[in-house]
């Protein structure tokens, strides 16, 4: 039997975003860091501008406990290890352990993965609602205990209640497997790429395909290409 979606674990997601990184960084060192973040800040807000269509369509206010309401991503991610809290009213979020930093680390691609934490929950942030502002406190890839965030807003106790409950009832039904997003991380890159670079992008994502297959093997790379057909 071939591989499905299903097959497609938090590691696929993390390990092509850096690929693609590091083949961005080896073609074109002196402007390679800002194409990359610049390109991950597209995918962001494509994947923050879905989840407020999603709630919208709901009547839901775009705030940021709306915004945790029709999250997108898989529940399972790894190991990955979160609580939140709120202080006099704002909402907190610690993430003591990291499924996307436990692939960089575990294939040595930490240095090329870590342009993703400098960009992507602000851009995923700015996409559901531009209005409001991420404060990202602390991050783990940098050498912190935990990734911190402070989601901007103050939220009363009722309010934290009646989102939880729509969060219980809404259960998985928005959250998309990691096949969609890392052929979201390839189709974005791969047009921003073209966009920037022409022929040589495709050779940049050909590169990284290259890689990627040759670590999860040549399914995964050809269903993840056939995903974005």
């Amino acid at each position: 039997m071939g591989i499905t979606g299903s097959d497609f674990t938090v590691e696929h997601h993390a390990a092509l975003y850096a690929l693609m990184a590091k083949q961005i960084m080896l073609a074109d060192p002196d402007q390679g860091e800002g194409r990359i973040l610049e390109a991950t800040g597209r995918y962001g807000e494509e994947r923050g501008k879905r989840m407020a269509q999603a709630a919208q369509k709901d009547g839901c206010p775009l705030t940021p406990l709306g915004y945790m309401v029709y999250g997108e991503l898989p529940a399972a991610t790894g190991n990955s290890k979160s609580s939140s809290s709120f202080d006099n009213g704002r909402c907190l979020t610690s993430v003591s352990r990291c499924g996307w930093l436990d692939a960089w680390e575990k294939y040595g691609l930490a240095e090329y993965g870590t342009f993703y934490c400098r960009v992507i929950d602000e851009s995923v942030y700015r996409g559901f609602n531009p209005e409001l502002e991420l404060k990202v406190t602390s991050c783990l890839s940098k050498g912190d205990a935990a990734c911190g965030f402070d989601w901007g807003e103050a939220v009363s106790g009722e309010e934290a209640v009646r989102y939880g409950e729509a969060a219980k009832k809404l259960g998985s039904s928005f959250r998309k497997d990691f096949l969609f997003h890392t052929s979201r991380i390839l189709a974005v890159m791969k047009e921003y790429l073209e966009e920037v670079y022409g022929g040589k992008g495709n050779e940049i994502v050909k590169q990284a395909m290259d890689e990627f297959s040759g670590i999860f093997g040549r399914e995964y790379g050809e269903l993840l290409e056939k995903s974005i057909q």
